[in-house]
């Protein structure tokens, strides 16, 4: 759901993220100052994630597109776009074949797709992503239950 102010200053719109037939589940995790918002999208099942953002159509928000779907690194087949920030750079997760790893994406083409790894490569998240490119990271294996770093997204 999206949250706006009511044209009256007092309260609050509600509307729902546009989806898709096959993913009728929009999942917003975060909205940027441009009002583009990160998330994923999901079948009725919930069976996948796929990653995902809307922008708005209009500069008063009242309006987004349909969801813009994020590619999927090699080896993985689920995942979703956590944090956004006001350059367009999207951070997340994704998992499949190839394990558990934090992945970046961009606004700009959204064809592209980078996992950012960690130190160790067992597993990592990322959830935010601040205006100066610097994204932070959870990771993990048998010798750090979980870790943190900060990264500078290229």
């Amino acid at each position: 759901m999206l949250w706006t102010p009511a044209p009256t200053g007092k309260g609050w719109k509600v509307s729902q993220l546009p989806a898709t037939y096959d993913y009728p589940l929009p999942d917003p995790f975060q909205i940027n100052d441009r009002g583009e918002i990160a998330g994923d999208i999901e079948p009725a099942d919930g069976s996948v994630w796929i990653p995902a953002y809307w922008k708005p159509l209009d500069h008063l928000r009242r309006t987004y597109s349909q969801p813009i779907l994020l590619a999927f690194p090699d080896g993985f087949s689920s995942g979703y776009g956590d944090g956004i920030n006001d350059l367009g750079d999207i951070i997340g997760e994704c998992w499949g074949d190839a394990g558990d790893q934090a992945v970046q994406w961009t606004t700009r083409n959204p064809t592209f797709s980078q996992v950012i790894g960690s130190p160790t490569d067992a597993w990592s998240w990322s959830f935010m992503v601040n205006n100066f490119r610097i994204a932070v990271l959870s990771y993990g294996d048998a010798s750090c239950d979980s870790c943190g770093r900060a990264v500078q997204l290229r």
